[in-house]
């Protein structure tokens, strides 16, 4: 149960009187007449309502009679997960209380004076299950470690600590200390402005292990030791380094020489920080098939930078490379969205099928200030660049995968030969169904189409992408002629013996009706081609139409779970 206080006179209790709720409970009976299991089981469950409101809901049950407050005073299980704002007395009233059950303590000030908090937890140290120290600041933890001694119940830790001055102040120049593990039994671990070390043993039960924002001008740890800090991490299932926490490590040492690190019990990786260091790290790194991976780039602030941080952020010799996915990827995403998400330009996403528990995604990411702005690494001049680049880049991501399904959201006007989109169609010579989104809209597939109907390469006369079936183009536009060149590069396929089995072409129209007429005949010229084709015509002025435009794609290809769950299916295969 949570204990939680502001302490006044008397350790912070309430006066009687305020406490309406147990007032009710006292006119349904006599006091004298509840049996203190029914009391206890009366007040866990009034407990429930969060650690604030149920602390303050006990503390009030004890200022109405002495019967209460003897029966929560005496029950351990009321005062065993504790919170300490400014008094430390609270502390030792908890833990006096909670007697010999674990304990789980949460620091919620700043300025809470730390040497004293550890004399408080000495003597009760091997019973300690959980810390969580919200906001320390750094000045307490520049000449000592900040907890001294071996915990041996302790499960979870979690430190945040601040690095933020006064205008008075004078700032540290470097980093503070790495918080030196030493307890045998952790299983959790979230460091906030800060790195850790210690010996084998404190990280060999770890299964959660979290290390974010480091900031400071000093490196703390050579990239050798970071790498035999994680070999130790054996149990390790969830590993997360963002917020510069890669910033505290000095990477001295080429990619793919040095230590390996193989963690035989991962399920999570999460790695944000500079594309060269991710990659880096990567590179030391044997991740298998069952690892959902997520890569995040830091601010791209550079137009050329941020075009081929989506594949730089891998490691740079690809075959050699340990990542399990970039080799078994049967599905890819491609997008680079035309509004604003979060603060991502670029994304990629893999899968091995449908599994999309254990994927691959990448994220370009660029300042808040651009997207708001639309400008520099976040205009959509930039956006139409990524996207052209990033067909022809997809390719040597995956050299060697056994890729058959490409679904690519962006700016189809920025391809505007056929040679921009050969890359892609070559590169994936296993490819059977390719989805197009153009996200600006009414933009041109015809490039497209003529590079489908072109040879492998000058030196192989087969055509393109020869195991093609299905084609799905997306809020493309929907004139006559645009058609016509569609028609022709599909007799071209049919004539060479490689011809589609599925085609959709969703058009968009401003006019709606004109547009109807002049294009309903395409449809059964295409069903002349392709046996099962769809052609089918948005208004861009109804609500109705805009609203589902492009949403099939998510139900019949999608990428995530909450994808895969939506209702709503397009039956175009």
């Amino acid at each position: 149960m949570k204990m939680y206080a502001r302490p006044g006179p008397d350790h912070g209790m309430p006066a009687a009187g305020h406490l309406g709720l147990s007032q009710g409970l006292v006119r349904r009976g006599h006091i004298g007449t509840f049996p203190n299991e029914v009391l206890i089981k009366i007040f866990t469950d009034l407990g429930t309502s969060g650690w604030t409101g149920a602390s303050r809901i006990l503390l009030q049950a004890m200022s109405t009679c002495r019967k209460w407050r003897d029966v929560i005073r005496g029950t351990p299980e009321f005062w065993n997960e504790i919170h300490v704002i400014r008094h430390l007395e609270w502390l030792g009233i908890c833990l006096e209380r909670s007697q010999q059950l674990p304990i789980h303590i949460s620091f919620h000030w700043s300025r809470i004076h730390l040497l004293q908090a550890l004399g408080y937890l000495h003597q009760h140290k091997d019973r300690i299950a959980s810390i969580n120290v919200r906001s320390l600041h750094c000045e307490q933890v520049k000449d000592h470690v900040i907890f001294p001694w071996n915990m041996l119940q302790l499960k979870t830790l979690n430190v945040v600590l601040e690095h933020e001055h006064a205008d008075n102040a004078t700032p540290h120049s470097g980093r503070c200390p790495p918080l030196v593990l030493t307890s045998p039994s952790l299983e959790e671990l979230t460091v906030h402005g800060l790195t850790i070390d210690g010996h084998p043993p404190a990280f060999s039960s770890l299964r959660r292990l979290s290390i974010r924002a480091c900031s400071g001008t000093r490196k703390t740890h050579r990239l050798p030791r970071f790498l035999d800090i994680l070999k130790t991490c054996v149990s390790l299932e969830e590993l997360d380094l963002q917020e510069t926490a890669l910033d505290a490590i000095l990477f001295d040492i080429p990619q793919a020489t040095g230590p390996m690190v193989v963690l035989p019990r991962l399920r999570d990786l999460f790695i944000s920080g500079k594309v060269e260091e991710v990659s880096n790290l990567l590179s030391h790194m044997e991740v298998g098939p069952s690892v959902n991976i997520y890569l995040e780039t830091d601010y791209q602030e550079d137009l050329s930078r941020a075009t081929f941080a989506i594949r730089n952020i891998l490691p740079l010799d690809i075959p050699q490379s340990k990542l399990a996915i970039l080799r078994s990827a049967t599905r890819l995403l491609l997008e680079v969205p035309n509004a604003s998400y979060e603060d991502g330009v670029m994304f990629i996403t893999a899968t091995r099928g449908m599994d999309l528990d254990h994927k691959l995604h990448i994220a370009v990411r660029v300042s808040a200030e651009h997207l708001e702005a639309g400008d520099g690494t976040a205009s959509r001049d930039a956006k139409a660049t990524y996207f052209l680049n990033a067909l022809e880049i997809l390719p040597t991501m995956f050299p060697t995968a056994p890729v058959h399904t490409i679904v690519c959201r962006g700016e189809i006007a920025a391809c505007e030969d056929p040679s921009d989109w050969l890359p892609l169609c070559a590169g994936f010579p296993r490819l059977t169904t390719l989805v197009i989104d153009d996200s600006i809209r009414f933009g041109d597939a015809v490039p497209l189409f003529r590079a489908l109907a072109s040879p492998q390469s000058p030196d192989d006369s087969r055509p393109v992408c020869r195991f093609l079936e299905s084609i799905w183009i997306c809020n493309t536009d929907g004139e006559v002629d645009r058609l016509e060149e569609i028609r022709k590069c599909l007799m071209w396929r049919a004539a060479n013996q490689v011809p589609l089995k599925r085609l959709r072409l969703e058009v968009v129209a401003s006019e709606y009706d004109a547009t109807i007429l002049r294009v309903s005949e395409y449809q059964a010229h295409f069903a002349q081609l392709v046996p099962n084709s769809s052609l089918v015509i948005w208004d861009i002025y109804n609500p109705d139409h805009v609203r589902r435009m492009s949403r099939g794609i998510d139900v019949e290809m999608p990428f995530d779970r909450r994808s895969s769950s939506d209702s709503m299916a397009v039956d175009w295969m």
